[in-house]
């Protein structure tokens, strides 16, 4: 079994700049992370 977690920004109207994702994937347990770039269906 798998299980979602989304995270999203603490502050309204912030311009996230860039999201370094790909170190989630050292974590134990971490199967996949998804971003708008990487998502099927966009952003």
């Amino acid at each position: 079994m798998v299980d979602v977690a989304y995270l999203r920004s603490r502050y309204a109207h912030t311009r996230i700049i860039s999201i370094d994702a790909e170190a989630s994937l050292e974590i134990s347990g971490i199967v996949s992370n998804v971003t708008g770039r990487t998502s099927p269906i966009g952003a």
